[in-house]
């Protein structure tokens, strides 16, 4: 008999869990309207269930509604809980008699249980499983048999010994029952609203998306367009439905049919293609299309597609800027490489390949492309290249090589590393083909070394001087020999410690054959003895590296200048002595001039005389 009432009282409960889910689909559990409504149908179940309990007699009652106040508590929330148990414990008071305190405390413990496992288990996000529900109705339960032991005196005894086992076999099984009929109504909720969330996201998806969107049959008939395909093809979704696929699409494009047998072969494709606006204008687009199966098992496709004009546009001088760089790079004989370490993968540039001398095809290990170096420089790159894996530590080495042909180069390589969260994920480098540079830098050498003995072991004594600041850049070893210093010693001098003029005349003489107006000059130089020696410089421009310095070659000219003091002091004296023979000269011929003079006179005078005796006698004769 005791076994039929608690049957029949958990027949009513198990009633209301479908009332309260036809509830719930209409006023929704997380509104506050939905949960008082629960709340009101949970209580009023309990009150219904108390006024038909399995009576003991003398006010002791035992019913259903620590399975509803428990459920309520776990599916409904806190005020759910509160109203049912508000008019459960307003009915058990009324009621009164000896079961007074365990039914209060009977209410408040499957309430608070039920709230326990809300809370913890959190039913709206995950529907409770049926261990779940189980556990919680055993709690529950096991709550109000241990709370029997509140009645007064025998009775509480006898109470727990003829109903707690009925009570713990019957009533955690209403709990389950009751509470799978809620779970699975939850569960359908739920279902239904991701169901509706996920129409609601793909009618966005589909409606606001800036892509079009074509969804369509294998054979090309087109069931539906979004808005932005419209857009795109300056057509309404009918009349887009209406061409179908061959009046959308270019059929004259070349790759259509590729594409179509890719996708029937694969089930997927992913290119470009060649749309068709309603004005006529082809339109360039990027589509990526997949077959699928919809719920009624017919083979559909789906259809994204984006107008790439502007995107072509812009790739336009990305492209010319890729030809730019690899043409480029093949005048310059450069080539770069990268290695993902993530993946494995390697990438070269072409002109790598052709630096190699293999085709582009060609698949090479990173100790394969090491064996192309030389002998005995392969020791170097491989011990760089493996700095460069295990510490980043990056190289730049100039390398003999050998190409595929067997052609000896010289190159030029270089590896860094990329760094993410503390470990290597990709080297990259690049080569270079320098065998050219190697060579013309190989004869530069040549000449420069040329020129270099010819600068240090001439005999002519030369200084390369700073016109600016008249520092000695260098000297040969004839300057050493000459002037007494050191050739480390005279580069750390400046020209002023050794000409004997003052700055000012020497920056004067430096700025003059700068300028190219005068290269010929005699100065005084001071040696490191502390003798003074007069020298001849020829100074002439040079320009090293854009910097204009003075090459000076010195001839020591003191024996010269010497020679040339005695010569001025002969000249002045044989000078002298001519004068003075001249001064003697003169007077001789004064004298004598005087003496002719005397002689003509009388000479003149016995002509005279004679021709007047000549006259006489003529005279005396007639």
């Amino acid at each position: 008999m005791i076994y039929l009432d608690l049957i029949q009282n958990l027949a009513l409960l198990v009633a209301l869990s479908v009332v309260s889910a036809f509830i719930d689909r209409r006023w929704p559990r997380h509104t506050r309207a939905g949960a008082l409504l629960q709340g009101v149908v949970f209580g009023a179940a309990a009150v219904v269930g108390m006024l038909r309990p399995l009576d003991m007699g003398g006010g002791l009652i035992f019913d259903g509604r620590s399975v509803m106040l428990s459920l309520c508590a776990l599916f409904f929330g806190p005020l759910a809980a509160a109203v049912a148990g508000l008019m459960t414990l307003i009915c058990r008071i009324s009621m009164g008699g000896v079961g007074l305190i365990m039914g209060i405390l009977t209410t408040l413990s499957s309430m608070t249980i039920g709230l326990v496992f809300f809370y913890r288990c959190k039913p709206l996000l995950t529907p409770p499983s049926t261990m779940l529900l189980y556990a919680m109705g055993l709690a529950v339960h096991a709550a109000v048999a241990a709370l029997m032991f509140t009645l007064p005196g025998d009775l509480a005894w006898n109470t727990f010994k003829n109903l707690a086992l009925p009570i713990l076999l019957l009533f955690p099984l209403a709990t389950l029952l009751a509470g799978k009929i809620l779970s699975d109504h939850l569960s359908m909720l739920q279902s239904a609203s991701a169901l509706s969330e996920s129409e609601e996201r793909y009618k966005l998806l589909f409606e606001a998306s800036l892509d079009g969107v074509l969804l369509t049959a294998p054979n090309g008939r087109i069931f539906s367009a979004n808005p932005a395909l419209c857009r795109l093809l300056g057509r309404s979704e009918e009349e887009i439905i209406a061409l179908g696929r061959g009046g959308v699409v270019d059929r004259e494009d070349p790759r259509l049919a590729e594409a179509l047998a890719e996708r029937d072969r694969t089930g997927k494709f992913a290119g470009e293609l060649t749309m068709i606006h309603k004005e006529g204008t082809k339109i360039p687009v990027e589509i990526t299309t997949a077959v699928f199966k919809d719920r009624f098992g017919q083979a559909r496709t789906s259809m994204i597609i984006r107008d790439i004009t502007r995107r072509l546009q812009e790739e336009e001088p990305l492209k010319k800027l890729q030809a730019l760089l690899a043409e480029t790079q093949r005048l310059s004989k450069i080539g770069g490489w990268e290695c993902d370490l993530t993946t494995g993968l390697s990438r070269w540039t072409e002109e790598v390949y052709k630096i190699y001398g293999i085709s582009p095809d060609a698949q090479l290990s990173a100790e394969d492309a090491m064996d192309f170096y030389a002998p005995e420089d392969r020791p170097v790159i491989a011990a760089a290249f493996r700095r460069l894996l295990e510490t980043g530590e990056s190289y730049n080495l100039n390398l003999k090589f050998n190409n595929a042909s067997g052609e000896p180069l010289r190159v030029r390589t270089s590896g860094q590393a990329e760094w993410k969260d503390g470990k290597i994920v990709r080297v990259f480098g690049h080569i270079m083909d320098i065998t050219e540079r190697a060579r013309m830098e190989d004869a530069l050498r040549e000449s420069e070394e040329l020129f270099r003995n010819l600068f240090m072991r001439h005999e002519a004594v030369k200084l390369i001087l700073d016109p600016e600041t008249g520092d000695i850049i260098d000297a040969n070893n004839a300057a050493e020999k000459f002037y007494g210093w050191s050739r480390e010693q005279l580069l750390t001098m400046k020209i002023f410690d050794i000409n004997t003029l003052t700055q000012a005349e020497i920056r004067k003489a430096l700025q003059t054959v700068k300028d190219q107006k005068r290269t010929r000059f005699q100065f005084r130089h001071r040696r490191a003895d502390g003798a003074i020696r007069d020298v001849e410089i020829f100074s002439s421009r040079i320009d090293v590296k854009g910097k204009p310095l003075l090459h000076s070659i010195i001839t020591d000219i003191s024996e010269r200048k010497a020679a040339e003091i005695r010569m001025l002091q002969i000249n002045e004296e044989l000078e002298q002595k001519v004068q003075q023979r001249t001064a003697e000269l003169t007077r001789t011929i004064a004298q004598l001039e005087e003496t002719n003079r005397v002689f003509v006179g009388r000479e003149l005078k016995m002509a005279e005389l004679k021709k007047r005796i000549e006259e006489l006698e003529k005279s005396g004769k007639s």
